[in-house]
């Protein structure tokens, strides 16, 4: 395990996770924008932590919306008109579903590391890069 990983509190890793927490705000550069706190529901040694994605209601934040809502079983065929109606139907689903998210520990503004999503994972993918996470001993507590 890497010092960066006990001083964030969750290594980085594959992880599932719960919607906790949603705050919908504004960025920094002025664009709409939701806080999303995911609560680790597995592996069992992280349950309880959380980690936070910070995800942009404007064209270059529909990707991250798209791979969220795909992650949750949307399908790929689904069509939307704006970011914000993706948005919406990926905060219903998230309060029903787990998701499979992607920690990477980065430094905040303030410069200390924490964790945050890096990346949604559709089950079946979510699955696959579990074991090899597992293998690489990423999520192992010591």
């Amino acid at each position: 395990m890497k010092i960066r990983d006990l001083v964030a509190g969750v290594p980085e890793g594959l992880y599932r996770a719960r919607l906790a927490k949603t705050n919908q705000t504004t960025s920094q550069a002025g664009r709409p924008m939701y806080i999303l706190d995911w609560e680790i529901v597995d592996p069992p040694a992280y349950a309880g932590q959380t980690v936070r994605d910070w995800l942009v209601l404007t064209g270059e934040g529909l990707r991250r919306w798209a791979s969220l809502y795909l992650a949750m079983g949307g399908s790929p065929d689904d069509e939307v008109s704006t970011v914000a109606e993706l948005a919406e139907r990926c905060l219903a689903k998230a309060r029903q579903a787990l998701v499979w998210v992607e920690v990477e520990t980065r430094p905040g503004n303030d410069g200390v590391p924490r964790p945050r999503v890096r990346a949604y994972h559709a089950p079946e993918q979510g699955q696959v890069l579990a074991a090899q996470y597992a293998r690489r001993e990423s999520m192992v507590p010591f």
